[in-house]
């Protein structure tokens, strides 16, 4: 996969866009937008794709924050007590 920075991408836009390979680009060394050629596709399944690849990427969030709330070692006992506070605070 290849990657590129802001200020590359801004000088090689055409040949970014034009490639078939997915290109990530990063800005001050993190991701932040992923290019990917749907050409081909009409634009029920372009729309298809970027839901899915949202939700994914939803998903991958919760699940890290879970694992750092360490959420993964409740009992099924402090999950009972955790929604019945919630209840009461309604």
């Amino acid at each position: 996969m290849n990657t590129a920075t802001v200020a590359e991408l801004g000088r090689a836009l055409s040949a970014v866009l034009s490639s078939r390979e997915p290109a990530i680009v990063t800005n001050n060394g993190r991701a932040q937008n992923l290019i990917v050629n749907v050409s081909g596709m009409d634009i029920d399944e372009v729309v298809d794709l970027a839901r899915s690849m949202q939700a994914r990427a939803s998903l991958s969030s919760l699940r890290g924050s879970a694992r750092r709330q360490r959420l993964g070692e409740l009992s099924i006992e402090d999950i009972d007590a955790e929604v019945a506070a919630v209840r009461a605070a309604r």
